[in-house]
């Protein structure tokens, strides 16, 4: 009779212990879902980068015409990177290989649209996998400057050239829906509160300047959002940096030539030779001729070209 009762209690304490496991199992907090595990996105074989000069019609960016015939110069340029073996995600033959632009300041504005447009290797872009079913909240672009240096010997190395704050201010420009533009009807701007970086509108600080811009695009492992705010545009936390997968991570060559107030001050004639040239606009035709490989008499033409001829500002061009 004793060995019966204990063999009872024996059960009835096997049977508690397990009840008091799984109560102790079911109550732990869920643990954070990889996001990284489930990318719900195809890895780019193919990007496409798109920069514009432009101007506002409100808050909607458009860009600014191209003037038929130019060749230096022009109002939109395009990189194509492509994954290639043994280099990566690389600059793809025959591509531009870099973007020229001109600076601003804060009294000034010189705006230069950006649009980031992405393929996988079917060829089939998948741009909107990073923003739709959810992903617009683990989907971040960065751009940071680096490698800052003097236009070779037409300007000077300056303490706060690589403070990206001071170099270059960056605008989200992102929409809902993503692939359409302010002017159509319900399109909402979005990329304050919800930043991706799929376009965006830069205004350069600093003339007569080399530099690579690094984008790199963030897949947060749970949110890109810390207390309802993300990351500013140059400056992933250390955190992010470490912890989150990088979807996309490359350097992008950029010459800043000359200013607008530069272009703004110009009182040449249009006929001038450049050795008849001011010192000042001399110097400005010496910079646009750095920067694009060209002779100065080129350099000037085009120039000249540029000022002196308006494109057709049409509507049907590009647009956040």
């Amino acid at each position: 009779m004793k060995k019966k009762f204990f063999s009872i209690l024996s059960l009835m304490f096997v049977s508690l212990m397990a009840t008091i496991s799984f109560s102790s199992c079911s109550q732990d907090p869920e643990a954070p879902k990889d996001e990284t595990l489930n990318k719900l996105h195809d890895d780019p074989t193919k990007i496409v980068l798109t920069l514009a000069s432009g101007h506002f019609h409100d808050v909607m960016f458009h860009q600014d015409a191209d003037i038929e015939g130019l060749e230096y110069m022009k109002s939109v340029q395009t990189i194509t990177y492509e994954l290639q073996e043994g280099k990566g995600m690389a600059i793809a033959p025959g591509s531009a290989d870099k973007f020229v632009v001109i600076s601003g300041d804060d009294d000034i504005q010189s705006a230069y649209g950006l649009w980031i447009r992405y393929y996988n290797k079917k060829g089939e872009e998948i741009t909107g996998h990073f923003i739709e079913n959810g992903q617009d909240q683990i989907h971040q672009h960065f751009f940071i400057p680096k490698d800052v240096k003097p236009l070779g010997n037409l300007s000077v190395a300056e303490a706060d050239d690589n403070d990206p704050a001071k170099f270059f201010q960056y605008t989200y420009m992102d929409t809902t829906p993503w692939d359409k533009t302010l002017k159509d009807a319900g399109t909402k701007l979005t990329g304050k509160d919800n930043p991706i970086g799929m376009k965006g509108w830069f205004n350069f600080m600093k003339s007569r300047k080399t530099f690579t811009l690094n984008i790199r695009l963030m897949h947060a492992r749970i949110s890109k959002f810390k207390d309802g705010k993300t990351s500013p545009f140059y400056a992933p936390s250390n955190a992010q940096k470490l912890s989150d997968h990088w979807d996309i991570n490359i350097d992008v060559p950029f010459i800043v030539a000359h200013s607008r107030k530069e272009e703004n001050n110009w009182d040449e004639d249009d006929d001038v030779a450049y050795n008849d040239l001011g010192e000042e606009s001399k110097k400005m035709i010496q910079a646009i001729a750095t920067a694009y490989g060209i002779s100065n008499e080129q350099a000037l033409a085009a120039f000249q070209t540029r000022i002196n001829h308006a494109g057709a500002h049409n509507h049907d061009d590009l647009w956040f």
